[in-house]
């Protein structure tokens, strides 16, 4: 079999949308915040932006687990996935994806190949996935096709220099939205250190907010929080006498925004903002399992 490398592929969406500098500014941000989590778990490894992607280069598949995982946990990352690299030709996309998923397949009583071609080749993405589920069905007759709720889908990516292949069921989904810190300042008091404050902030910084966390006393969870979605320093953590008060003031100071689970009145005439009463519930639902749970794989 040719050369097998092995990646981390993490996407993002929402910043897809953005242009010229401010594009490459949160892009590069992005790309601190998943160094900064994968650093955290001990993987110091190479990473590589391209438009809409971001590489992790792994020394072998666990690690490029390790570092989906990790990475999965940054602001701004819609999913993430450990994948194989290969080289891009049909004959070895045939050749290889049924010998690299072969543990897989061997178990299975169906599969479906999805493929995707995102720059010039000279087959579609249709056909890629004919030619290499035929492959497949050569290499494992016992296996039907199934394209509705297969027991493996092998996603490819194929790009002008290489392919990426992996399982659907290796994808991590991230919490999505912007990269941490690119919107200024939010400022969350924390009357309660509760659960519901805590993610009243994160999805404050979801939204690309930098967090000032004011409580009353120091709080264990409050700062398994910070370890778990901010751990490279970036998140500012007081105790204050008053931290209703105290955020009032430091927010009209600091020009940032007030965040608090339910929509308050401040000492200064202001209201604090409330990302749990604006989001639409479907989606809260979702993001609240999220932050709860962390990313896992699907």
């Amino acid at each position: 079999m040719k050369r097998v490398g092995f990646v981390a592929i993490v996407r993002y969406a929402e910043i897809g949308v953005k242009l010229g500098k401010a594009r490459r500014l949160f892009e590069e941000s992005l790309v601190r915040g998943i160094r900064c989590h994968i650093a955290s778990r001990g993987l110091l490894l190479p990473t590589r932006l391209t438009p809409g992607r971001v590489y992790i280069e792994a020394g072998s598949l666990e690690e490029a687990r390790r570092a989906a995982l990790a990475a999965a946990w940054a602001f701004g990352v819609h999913s993430s996935t450990p994948a194989y690299r290969i080289p891009n030709g049909i004959d070895d996309l045939k050749s290889m994806i049924p010998r690299l998923f072969g543990d897989h397949l061997s178990r299975a009583s169906s599969f479906a190949i999805r493929a995707r071609r995102v720059e010039v080749y000279p087959v579609t993405s249709r056909e890629i996935e004919k030619l290499v589920g035929a492959a497949v069905k050569e290499a494992y007759p016992h296996l039907r096709v199934d394209l509705e709720k297969p027991d493996v889908l092998i996603r490819v990516e194929v790009r002008s220099r290489r392919a990426y292949a992996y399982l659907d069921s290796w994808v991590v989904e991230g919490p999505g939205g912007l990269p941490y810190g690119v919107e200024g300042l939010a400022v969350v008091p924390l009357l309660e250190c509760s659960d519901d404050e805590l993610f009243a902030a994160w999805l404050a910084a979801r939204r690309g907010a930098r967090l000032v966390l004011l409580s009353e006393r120091r709080c264990r969870r409050v700062e398994d929080f910070v370890e778990r979605w901010v751990p490279c320093g970036d998140a500012t953590l007081k105790t204050v006498p008053n931290p209703l008060v105290y955020a009032a003031r430091l927010a009209e100071r600091l020009s940032a925004l007030p965040v608090y689970v339910k929509a308050l009145r401040l000492p200064n005439g202001l209201y604090t903002v409330s990302p749990v009463e604006l989001a639409p519930g479907e989606l809260l639902e979702k993001l609240r399992g999220l932050y709860a749970n962390g990313p896992t794989p699907r």
